[in-house]
């Protein structure tokens, strides 16, 4: 007889399967989505006001902000400007 897995043992499966690669373009991604959204909602702007002043449909705003979009650096510099913040670092003193 075949044993049922957890939904916790299957999950850990899909994770010690999923390339290392993968693993940092989900954590990049939603990482810069949850700090736009924030910045957004600091700033007392929606997706409508980001949208607006990118030129940008909405629908492709609220694609970036997913998290599940392959945002280019381009793109991220766009919406750091529109933010007026930051939203990646580079540290040359990790680099060795």
């Amino acid at each position: 007889m075949t044993k049922v897995k957890s939904k916790k043992e299957i999950v850990d499966e899909f994770l010690a399967s999923t390339p290392k690669d993968l693993e940092y373009f989900v954590d990049h991604t939603m990482g810069i989505a949850y700090q736009v959204s924030n910045l957004l909602k600091s700033k007392n702007m929606t997706k409508d006001d980001l949208s607006k002043i990118l030129g940008k449909d909405k629908s492709e705003i609220s694609k970036w902000l997913s998290g599940n979009h392959n945002l280019t650096l381009k793109t991220i510099s766009k919406l750091e400007a529109a933010l007026g913040k930051q939203l990646i670092f580079t540290r040359d003193e990790e680099i060795s």
